[in-house]
Parts: structure tokens; sequence; C-alpha cells
């Protein structure tokens, strides 16, 4: 009941899921091969949001050694940096940053970007501002509420952990 091109396509999509899976093909096309790849299309979207959950929290890891280290020698008065513990945390934030962090989550997790929050150790719950660095420890972008642009101080406070980090400004 699908055009010819669309039950190929399905057909192999199937059977390259099914071998992803480590799953034994069949000798013959099962009748029921669009519900099948359905299921398939399914199972690997799970092992795969599973496997982004499982390198969210090891970046998260690492990052909160930076920033703990970070903490602990830069004794600044008002300021504190965090990293997100999971994935949960890049949505609240964007969430109540007004900006779109919360969709980095697969950038975070595949290691291309790392992302921190800047608070007042006034109010170290309340978002203040996020900055993301590339791979290479080198800043893309640090952003305050509705993307504003980040005040003087702020801006040397994030340039310190930079060079903490080892990366560009």
């Amino acid at each position: 009941q699908i055009p010819l091109e669309d039950y190929i396509v399905t057909v192999i999509d199937y059977i390259e899921m099914k071998q992803a899976l480590g799953l034994t093909l069949e000798n013959k096309l099962p009748k029921n091969v669009i519900e099948l790849h359905n299921i398939l299309k399914e199972q690997i979207r799970d092992v795969t949001e599973q496997q982004t959950k499982e390198n969210f929290k090891i970046k998260a890891k690492e990052n909160k050694i930076f920033a703990e280290s970070f903490n602990n020698i830069n004794k600044d008065k008002s300021f504190l940096i965090i990293s997100p513990k999971e994935s949960k945390d890049l949505i609240k934030e964007g969430q109540e940053m007004h900006h779109c962090v919360g969709s980095y989550i697969e950038r975070f997790a595949n290691g291309y970007s790392k992302i921190f929050f800047i608070r007042l150790k006034e109010n170290p719950e309340q978002a203040f501002v996020t900055i993301e660095l590339d791979n290479k420890n080198n800043l893309i972008q640090a952003k305050g509420r509705f993307n504003t642009e980040i005040n003087k101080e702020t801006s040397r406070y994030i340039n310190e952990f930079i060079k903490f980090m080892g990366g560009r400004i």
C-alpha cells in the first residue's frame, strides 16, 4: 500500500537495522516487514538514546573535574562555574535562560562541545550565563538570558577559565 520506491527503502533500512543490532537476517522477507521495520527503528532509537545518556554522564564527570579544579584555584568572590550532570540540566538551563542550549545534548555527549554554567556565588541555583567550548577548549559562545551578550566582569572570569582549560578566547 506504499509506493514501490518507499517499500524498497524500508526493506533496505530493515536489513541495515537488523545488521546494526546484530540480529540474524531471514532467508525471505517477512510479510510484515514494514511493521518490523518500525519496531527495529524504535529499538535503535532506544539504544541510541541510552548510549547518548551514558556518554553524557561520562562527559559531565570529566567537566565536573575541570569546574571544581578551577573553582578551587580561582578564588573569585562573585562567580562559580559548574558542569551539567545530566541531559535534563541542559534542557532546564535552556528553558530558564530562553536560549537553545537544551538542544545541545548530542553535541555535549559526543564530545563536540563542553557546556558549563556560570553562576553568581550568592545564588548558585539561579541560571546566569551559559558557555560552550569546542573540543579543544576554545570559546564558541557565552550567552546570558535571551542570548544577550555578557558584561566585562563576567567576560574576564570566563577568559580566566578558558586559559585554565588551555583554550583560546
